[in-house]
This record gives C-alpha cells, sequence and structure tokens, in this order.
C-alpha cells in the first residue's frame, strides 16, 4: 500500500464539548504528540425465547486508496460505505503500554462494533458523522443509518459517546471518526478570527496513543509512554487547566500527568493508576474540584481502594470499579473516612461471591427515572439490575414497561465483550457473534429498521 508521508510541526489543540453518559472494555516525558494529516490508507449465548438464527460474515470491501495533499484528506466513499486510508497499518508504538481492546462502544443512539477481522461497523444517528458515511456539504435524505457500514480497518479500539466517535488502530493511531467539541482540531485562523474546525471523515489526529477515555465535557488519552493528554471543559478541574475568568473552557490540549498505566473519565472527573499503583482523581470527584477563587483543587491520591484494574465514573456511586482479585468496588461521599489536603481515604464498600466467581467488567448507569447496574464475569455470565424500561435487564419484557429489577439477574451467558447506553445494549459472545437488544429509534441496533425489539437478535455484520 503506497503511503504519503507529510511533516507537521503544529501541536494538538482540543477542546471537548459534549454529552456523554456511556459504559462501555495501557517517565520521563516522552516528546510531544504531532497530529497528523489524514492519509490513504464470533460459544453462543443464552438469551431466553431467541429463535433468530440469523449469522454472520466478513465484508472484505476496502475501497480504493486515496491521494492526499497538504493539511487535507482525499477520502473515496465506496458502496460499501468504508472510506479508505493509506496509514491504517503504521505501527507508532515508541513506549511500553500496548493499545486498550475495546470492540463494541455505544453513543446517545449510535453504535460502533469491532469485527473478528478488526474492521469497525456503524449503525444508528449519523446527524453529526458519527458514522462517517455522508457528506455534510450534500443534502441528505435521513440521518441515520439502520444497517452496519464499514467505517475503517486495523483498529483495536472504539469509543463511542454522545453524538462522537473514535478508533485507534493497531498501531496506535488515534483517529476522531465524528466530534461534537470545537476545538479537537488545530483552529484556522480567518481574516484574524479564530475558526475552529470539524470533520465530515475519519481524520488521524495523533499517534503513539492506547487509549482514549471520554467524560461528560472533557477527553483523556492515554499514550504508550505512560502520558496522560487532556482537553475539554474545566469547569470543575477535570483537566487540571489554569483558571480563567469567565472562561472554564481549556482550548489547549495539554499533558497532565505521566508514569500511568490506566485512565478513566466521569462527567465531570478523571482519574489515573500509576505504575506504582497508585490511584489519583481530579476535578469535580466525590465533590471536590475547582475552589472558590476558580482555581483547581490539586489532584487527590485515593487511598483505600485496593489494586483496581477497570473503573467506571458516575454519579451514584461516584465510583465503580473491579478489583485485581476479582470483587466489586463501590464508593459514595459516605465512604470518605479521613481528608487531607492531597489525600482521599475510603473504606469502600466490596462485593464478592459465595462461588468465587471473578468480576471482569462493572458499569453503572444513571438517568431520570431509570438506574442500571451491569457486571460481566470472567466466565462470560452478565448480570443487571435496575430499572427495566427499555428492556435492558429483561429484554423480553421489551420496551416501554418502567418497573425496576432489583437483585441481579443473569441476561447471558458466554459473553466476551458488552456495552450498554441509556436505552440500547450490545454483547459479543466468545464465537464473535453479535447480539443486541433494547430501543431502536434510530436504528442503532442494526436490524434494517427503526422498531424497538422484544428479546435479543443476531446481528450480521455483512448485511
Amino acid at each position: 500500500m503506497r503511503k504519503t508521508i507529510l511533516a507537521i510541526s503544529s501541536l494538538v489543540m482540543m477542546i471537548v464539548i459534549l454529552a456523554s453518559c456511556n459504559s462501555d472494555d495501557n517517565l520521563q516525558s516522552a516528546a510531544t504528540p504531532t497530529p497528523l494529516p489524514p492519509t490513504t490508507a464470533n460459544a453462543s449465548p443464552s438469551p431466553a425465547n431467541n429463535n433468530d438464527t440469523t449469522g454472520t460474515g466478513q465484508n472484505t470491501t476496502s475501497g480504493d486508496q486515496q491521494n492526499t495533499q497538504a493539511g487535507e484528506a482525499q477520502p473515496e466513499q465506496t458502496r460499501s460505505n468504508f472510506i479508505s486510508y493509506q496509514g491504517l497499518y503504521d505501527n507508532t508504538l515508541t513506549g511500553h503500554l500496548p493499545v486498550r481492546r475495546n470492540r463494541v462502544s455505544i453513543g446517545d443512539n449510535h453504535t460502533l462494533i469491532i469485527d473478528d477481522y478488526g474492521t469497525v461497523w456503524g449503525m444508528g444517528s449519523d446527524s453529526r458523522g458519527q458514522l462517517a458515511t455522508i457528506d455534510r456539504s450534500v443534502h441528505m435524505e435521513r440521518d441515520y443509518e439502520p444497517y452496519p457500514v464499514e467505517i475503517l480497518h486495523n483498529v483495536a479500539l472504539v469509543r463511542a459517546s454522545g453524538r462522537s466517535s473514535f478508533a485507534v488502530t493497531n498501531g496506535g493511531a488515534l483517529w476522531v471518526i465524528s466530534h461534537t467539541f470545537p476545538a479537537l482540531l488545530p483552529p484556522e485562523n480567518a481574516g484574524g478570527r479564530v475558526q475552529f474546525r470539524y470533520t465530515t471523515y475519519p481524520t488521524r489526529i495523533m499517534d503513539n496513543v492506547v487509549d482514549i477515555q471520554i467524560g461528560g465535557s472533557h477527553i483523556l488519552i492515554l499514550t504508550s509512554n505512560g502520558d496522560v493528554w487532556a482537553g475539554g471543559s474545566n469547569a470543575s478541574g477535570q483537566i487540571e487547566a489554569p483558571a480563567t475568568p469567565g472562561n472554564t473552557r481549556a482550548v489547549e490540549f495539554r499533558m497532565v500527568m505521566e508514569n500511568v498505566v490506566y485512565i478513566a473519565a466521569g462527567p465531570m472527573s478523571s482519574l489515573a493508576i500509576t505504575e506504582s499503583g497508585d490511584i489519583y482523581a481530579w476535578g469535580g470527584v466525590l465533590g471536590h474540584g475547582v475552589s472558590a477563587s476558580g482555581e483547581p483543587v490539586p489532584r487527590m491520591r485515593l487511598d483505600g481502594l485496593g489494586d483496581l484494574t477497570r473503573v467506571s465514573f458516575q454519579e451514584h456511586p461516584v465510583i465503580a470499579a473491579v478489583r485485581a482479585d476479582g470483587a466489586a468496588v463501590t464508593v459514595h461521599n459516605t465512604e470518605i473516612v479521613a481528608a487531607t489536603e492531597d489525600v482521599l481515604t475510603f473504606e469502600p464498600i466490596v462485593w464478592q461471591w459465595d462461588d468465587f466467581s471473578l468480576l471482569k467488567y462493572i458499569v453503572t448507569l444513571g438517568g431520570i427515572n431509570h438506574r442500571n447496574t451491569f457486571m460481566l464475569f470472567d466466565d462470560g455470565r452478565l448480570q443487571g439490575s435496575g430499572s427495566n424500561t427499555y428492556g435492558l435487564v429483561n429484554p423480553n419484557e421489551g420496551v416501554g414497561r418502567r418497573y425496576r429489577i432489583d437483585s441481579p439477574q443473569t441476561i447471558m451467558e458466554n459473553v466476551a465483550y458488552f456495552a450498554t447506553g441509556q436505552s440500547h445494549a450490545v454483547a459479543i459472545d466468545f464465537n464473535g457473534q453479535v447480539w443486541v437488544w433494547g430501543a431502536n429509534n434510530y436504528g442503532q441496533l442494526g436490524l434494517g429498521h427503526t422498531s424497538d425489539l422484544e428479546g435479543f437478535s443476531m446481528l450480521s455484520l455483512n448485511s
């Protein structure tokens, strides 16, 4: 594959303005990551009462390679809706951390899935280019895609949130598929007036990336060298930017920490776990954020939580995490037993199981009239509790019946990956088969229609 190499010396600048409530599962400071121009480049679960026998397949359409000019990409939209670029197979990793694997992620009304071959498929709302299927300069007949469409190849990790979509390739290149924040790309100066740029097609913006986490209005990025970069709103000090009177946004994307192996972002909070196992949080976590003077409160070390491997930030509880021994840990404000200027000490609630089950993943969701908790165990059992308004906990009840399920119940078995939004969910089983359930008003389940689903359905990604 012919590659075009363009040198760019400008630093990445970014700001995040998005609304997110999403699920969805690695020194000495490295050189500043350089933004790059975009270049051309399935044991089945056991859902009850499921009679769908749809199979899966592979679509190998990749599109033609495109030439590029300085600062501009020349994407081609093929009949399969896949946009092909050079550079998708570049290995940019320079540090010791590998790219994290996350094969499914959900935004407000769209879904991103990576198949067994590393191809990203998208479905659902495309109102802001979440699926990269249309040219925003051309009138569109509809702003959603009810069938899966190809987006990028050779991808290891996807993150969807609100109306934004991101992907990280196996080689560590971070691509923005769509975004709803005004300074993710470097601004342009038009007649002395700064104008922020948006993208309508996948754009490669940084190399050497192993993870990206999206908060309510900010972003965290982890590089393979262990550096953490942050951008977006600083209303609660979540990106640790110097305060500016009357302005809580930080335009300039900045490095905030090093020697980190794990990151997490909440609605107004940020968290990092260092190489030594220390846990740090900053922003609006547990009531700590920006001081009365407008200056961000210094980051706090969190003690008493144990050796955490995965963290979910929400409002209630503030922190839900998985410990290295397979236990679940939850933290509210009431679990703080000591506080100093830079350390919070907890006695968290710890959940362990009589059958010695090991927890792999936990996520909590909060919203008007519905709150949920989902837990995925290492043996593939997916359990859930809380509101069943959208049939997320008991899909056979369908969408629209408002009642709660207080005790955790098994939703599926043999699940390898899982993601949920406020109203729909996706799972990939140990064989790579994709299962969907819940609301489908924008075609986000990829079934070719926009009717809500009662029960589970298999999803074929080569439709």
